[in-house]
């Protein structure tokens, strides 16, 4: 048989390489370089305090906002447009 390269293990949820323990991050139930922990939509790095996930991607706080939960912003922007002010 041929020798087969490439390490075993954890791979990495966003380039599916292995990621060996002093490079991994562990998040969203899945296992991540340090350098592919980065926001899905903006591309911008993250770390264990700035990251949100959904559905076993990460997002950062921005995007998750306003891709994932665009209709509390508008939500709220309705309410403040369409509230009756009282009379002075």
């Amino acid at each position: 048989m041929p020798p087969k390269f490439g390490g075993g293990g954890e791979k990495c949820a966003r380039c599916v390489k292995t990621v060996y323990a002093a490079e991994k991050i562990a998040a969203a139930s899945l296992e991540w370089h340090k350098g592919c922990f980065k926001c899905k939509t903006c591309n911008t790095q993250l770390n264990l305090n700035t990251y949100k996930d959904f559905e076993k991607e990460i997002f950062c706080k921005g995007c998750f906002g306003d891709k994932l939960h665009p209709y509390e912003r508008n939500r709220k922007e309705l309410e403040n447009a369409h509230t009756v002010k009282p009379a002075e």
